[in-house]
């Protein structure tokens, strides 16, 4: 199967508007996803929330180029989890990229009404089985919308054995 096919077989799959948790392996294309996601809902702002500077200055930006999205690009806010913590906005989308790295110090925004959102989606291959992360994403109501497991991303021939 494709990756065009698998990804798009995803996309169908996720309620519109998205809200909660995609898990899936390396390879599937989870930024293209996420992207795709936004593109699809229209957001007014979003914030896209990424590990580390050089995904949030440089490996982001080039998806939204990529995959034609610069339209929503400038209406992106792209932080790091390093400065969630100080982060305020309003925002109709929330991009969680590599969700793991969320703690329950850098989710705090979300709560206290610094960060004030209508949908959250989750991006990750790596779910964590913490307890205080789980509390978080029950807090968050981010409930799986789909998965993909490594056996079934060789399954789709999009990484070998």
């Amino acid at each position: 199967m494709s990756r065009d096919l698998v990804q798009q077989e995803i996309l169908d799959s996720i309620p519109n508007p998205s809200h909660g948790l995609v898990k899936l392996a390396p390879r599937v294309g989870k930024t293209k996803i996420g992207i795709e996601l936004i593109k699809r809902e229209k957001p007014k702002r979003v914030l896209w929330v990424t590990p580390n500077t050089k995904l949030r200055d440089f490996d982001i930006p080039a998806e939204f180029k990529t995959w034609k999205a610069l339209t929503y690009l400038k209406k992106t806010d792209i932080i790091c989890y390093a400065s969630l913590a100080s982060h305020k906005g309003e925002y109709d989308k929330i991009v969680l990229d590599e969700y793991q790295d969320i703690t329950k110090s850098n989710s705090e925004p979300f709560f206290n009404g610094q960060i004030k959102f209508k949908t959250i989606i989750g991006l990750s291959g790596t779910h964590p089985k913490q307890q205080e992360k789980l509390d978080l994403y029950d807090r968050l109501k981010l409930k799986t919308l789909t998965q993909m497991s490594i056996d079934e991303d060789v399954e789709n021939g999009l990484v070998a054995p």
